[in-house]
């Protein structure tokens, strides 16, 4: 349940739930474990001005294999694009 409030935050912009999703998926906590899509959600909140995404994201890149950073930086800019479209709605 507390993931799906975290989504909703998180796609309505607000940059701490955003990396607080990218723990969770980090984590596995709630959700299946996926360090792409834990990087992917601490690459928006970074974007957005989140202090801790920033000083953790290359951690997060670290740990991924070179094409699974390469399917995070994508899904980092699908959701931006996602949530720069929602803004207008």
């Amino acid at each position: 349940e507390a993931v799906k409030w975290y989504r909703k935050a998180a796609e309505q912009g607000h940059a701490s739930a955003q990396h607080t999703l990218g723990d969770v998926y980090h984590r596995g906590d709630g959700v299946p474990k996926d360090d792409v899509e834990a990087c992917a959600w601490c690459s928006v909140a970074a974007t957005n001005g989140d202090s801790y995404a920033r000083k953790y994201l290359p951690k997060a890149k670290a740990r991924l294999a070179p094409e699974q950073l390469v399917a995070a930086q994508k899904r980092a800019t699908e959701l931006i694009e996602q949530l720069s479209a929602n803004k207008g709605k």
